[in-house]
């Protein structure tokens, strides 16, 4: 996520857009004195933080479009509506996609802004992102890890200091009293007590502390729950909610996703090493500076 300031500075950017094109209109009026654009350009740029940086970033767009021109590259309106629309189809709903744009700092205009440079991006250095299959499965077999998902199980608990706290939970649980409601009333563990016992996410093997433990979690019934178990902490009695099975994605699952990375982060080092270049030789004379 970007930082606050980018995002107030971007976001103000975009305002000002939308707002009167004379530089002395007032932009809002109090008690007859008004507070015109270029006051508020001022207090966003030359009193800001972000106003350089967001100049940098303008004259690197600058240098991309003028070589883009050059070498006859171009990101037509369909291009940018074909991936917009692929973008907006994966986060599935309008509430996701607004939410998408306000984690970018940007408005749809300048959601398709940025799109456009990224196709220019990828047009102008596609030859230097290429990714070959063998470096495909090199990255598979060396975070093969990365794509196998443990065995986890969904649990409520109940935790007490001493045995006779437990039993006491397991002589309610036992006459059918509801699990959560015996948690609210006795676990100390406040947290997931409020939660009718409930832990916060699904655990893994690795998760627990103790053998006796896992086996709790992991032995039990679906719907069930287990003896108590002592700990340093005290006694854990577990009911175990729901279990998933372990899953491993395998090469033919993941490959297409794995190109796609290793050809991003190829792009963007290919992107940097551009642009040093493409402003060393370049005339760039900046007429202001915060």
């Amino acid at each position: 996520m970007r930082p606050v300031w980018q995002l107030a500075f971007a976001l103000g950017l975009a305002l000002l857009a939308a707002m009167p094109a004379a530089s002395q209109d007032p932009l809002a009026v109090v008690n007859g004195e008004g507070i015109t654009r270029d006051a508020l350009v001022h207090r966003l740029i030359d009193l800001g933080t972000a106003g350089q940086a967001q100049l940098e970033e303008m004259i690197n767009e600058a240098l991309l479009f003028q070589a883009a021109q050059e070498k006859g590259i171009t990101a037509s309106d369909e291009e940018i509506d074909a991936r917009a629309a692929g973008i907006e189809e994966k986060l599935a709903s309008e509430e996701r996609f607004k939410a998408y744009l306000a984690d970018q700092g940007v408005t749809h205009e300048g959601f398709r802004h940025k799109l456009r440079v990224k196709l220019l991006v990828e047009k102008l250095l596609s030859e230097k992102a290429t990714v070959t299959d063998e470096e495909v499965k090199n990255a598979y077999d060396e975070n093969k890890a990365s794509f196998e998902a443990p065995e986890t199980a969904t649990l409520r608990m109940i935790l007490t200091k001493t045995k006779e706290q437990a039993d006491e939970a397991m002589k309610r649980l036992d006459a059918g009293e509801n699990f959560a409601d015996v948690a609210k009333e006795l676990s100390i563990n406040a947290f997931t007590a409020e939660r009718g016992g409930l832990m916060l996410r699904p655990v893994s093997r690795a998760n627990l502390r103790s053998p006796a433990l896992v086996e709790a979690a992991f032995t039990t019934e679906v719907g069930k729950y287990a003896q108590p178990v002592e700990t340093p902490d005290g006694y854990y009695i577990f009911k175990v909610e729901a279990r998933t099975a372990a899953t491993s994605k395998s090469f033919d699952d993941v490959k297409e996703a794995i190109r796609a990375e290793l050809q991003e982060m190829k792009l963007q080092s290919a992107w940097v090493a551009w642009l040093e270049d493409a402003r060393k030789q370049a005339s760039i004379e900046r007429k202001w500076q915060p």
